[in-house]
């Protein structure tokens, strides 16, 4: 037995393996073609139907006769502001 270099021993046990190119290695995205197809259908389906009311968008009357909508939500009448007592009364001088 004879003392190595300290570069032979570094590549010591690289030298006798094959070297993987990335040209070589096949690249998965992760993707699942059937939940995507799935979803695209569903997707297609129900694009020209109102999210909420379920009906076709010329037949839904949400914008018109629902009041509490999302989108008039936020402009209904504020409610009345109630104060408690303060936990702790301090002296005023």
């Amino acid at each position: 037995m004879y003392i190595k270099k300290f570069k032979d021993f570094l590549f010591e046990e690289q030298r006798h393996k094959p070297v993987d190119h990335i040209e070589k290695q096949e690249i998965s995205d992760g993707s699942d073609p059937d939940l995507e197809k799935e979803a695209q259908d569903f997707i297609t389906d129900e694009e020209e139907s109102c999210p909420r009311c379920g009906e076709n968008r010329d037949k839904c009357v949400c914008p018109t006769d629902d009041p509490w909508s999302t989108q008039v939500y936020h402009r209904a009448p504020k409610g009345e502001i109630v104060k408690g007592k303060p936990k702790q009364n301090f002296k005023q001088k």
